[in-house]
């Protein structure tokens, strides 16, 4: 019994390079881009909070104050009388949780200096794009805004010749 499991790999096939590379990436962590994982921890900190705000003490006054729906703002229904009351409180606390979020993913994104930085922040786009923090038309902007910062740094050392 112990030969035969001894053996358990006598029937594995040789691995392409394809397939050893694709296994490599596996075992690498879910953002192995330093800049992104930055971003989208920021993201996740902000949302966590502003979430846990809003369900620990209910929600917010002084952003429900701000945005005109607070109690002095009412329509002259009371809150007991509506059953989806809870459910756009859910609702409205979870899209200013998002919106801070969002706020804290675009502070959080590398300065357009440097070559590094601008694929970081090119990178940090993209993922933002992927889980929402920007609109198609807000990313094609800052994806020129990288266009241009990438052109100006090459630019930056090609006309510096010492003679």
């Amino acid at each position: 019994m112990s030969d035969s499991s001894e053996n358990t790999n006598q029937f594995e096939f040789p691995q392409s390079n394809l397939q050893k590379r694709l296994l490599r990436q596996l075992d690498e962590p879910i953002f192995s881009n330093q800049a992104v994982a930055h971003c989208v921890e920021a993201y996740e900190r902000v949302l966590r909070k502003w979430m846990n705000r809003f369900t620990d003490d209910g929600e917010d006054p002084e952003e429900l104050e701000r945005s005109g729906d607070g109690p002095d703002a009412g329509n002259g229904e009371d809150e007991e009388d509506d059953p989806d009351a809870e459910l756009q409180a859910a609702a409205k606390a979870s899209s200013v949780a998002t919106k801070k979020a969002g706020e804290a993913y675009r502070a959080a994104l590398p300065p357009l200096s440097g070559d590094g930085n601008i694929r970081d922040f090119i990178a940090c786009v993209a993922q933002g794009m992927v889980i929402g923090v920007f609109a198609p038309s807000e990313v094609s902007k800052l994806f020129y805004g990288a266009q241009v910062a990438a052109l100006a740094e090459s630019k930056r050392y090609k006309y510096r010749q010492v003679v």
